[in-house]
């Protein structure tokens, strides 16, 4: 974990008024986590199409000025994702959450990105 991590979960802990979790509370947390079922669609998009989910997923991503944009294809995603970097400044740095659809992503057409898979 890094130093900034451990400092902002030390600060959290704080707030809360305790300490860091017993080994054993620790490993229950991190088996319901492992264990952890994926989630009922919610009511607002189970009747949607896909094309619907994703409009609505866009339209409240942008709500919370987060950054979108369409491409056509997977083949697409790794040039969109190299464009919004360089035009922001960004490093090249991806962290990727290990999932087979993501992998079909051809991230080798841009090899100056740098992907690691895991949590950021």
């Amino acid at each position: 974990m890094s130093e900034a991590r451990d400092q902002i979960l030390a600060r959290i802990r704080g707030s809360l008024k305790r300490g860091r979790l017993d080994s054993v509370r620790e490993t229950e947390l991190r088996d319901r986590v492992a264990a952890h079922q994926r989630n009922l669609v919610p009511a607002r998009a189970a009747a949607l199409d896909c094309r619907s989910r994703v409009d609505l997923f866009v339209a409240m991503a942008e709500e919370v000025q987060a950054t979108t944009e369409r491409v056509g294809s997977l083949a697409a995603v790794p040039d969109a994702v190299a464009h919004y970097l360089a035009a922001e400044n960004l490093p090249a740095d991806l962290v990727m959450a290990p999932d087979p659809s993501l992998d079909e992503i051809p991230w080798s057409a841009r090899p100056l990105l740098r992907i690691r898979r895991g949590r950021a």
